[in-house]
């Protein structure tokens, strides 16, 4: 069987530093359309999947080529919180109902 590798993108819409950071234009394009792009080119995910709390982000992933968007909550899109926990196991085998049965790598971005 051949392992399918699964990319995942945290993109929250609160940033302490940079505010709404991915929803800024770049280029004419938002920021985390670059994230998603150079993950799409690399050619090593099988799907992408954008874990976010905003529905404009959503819809930004949607439009890019995301194959599975992630609406997360607000106690999991703080600055203080854990990335590995932003897509827990939960989360995974709703999106994925097959995950049980597939051989599946899944990486962070």
């Amino acid at each position: 069987m051949t392992t399918e590798i699964i990319g995942i993108i945290p993109a929250r819409a609160g940033s302490t530093r940079v505010p709404n950071k991915n929803k800024v234009l770049i280029n004419g394009h938002p920021m985390i359309a670059y994230t998603i792009e150079s993950a799409k080119q690399s050619g090593v995910f099988a799907k992408l999947l954008l874990a976010t709390d905003d529905d404009e982000i959503m819809e930004i992933g949607e439009h890019y080529g995301v194959e599975e968007t992630y609406k997360r909550g607000q106690e999991d899109s703080t600055s203080h919180i854990d990335p590995l926990l932003v897509v827990s196991y939960n989360h995974l085998q709703y999106l994925f109902s097959d995950l049980q049965t597939m051989d599946r790598q899944f990486y962070l971005l």
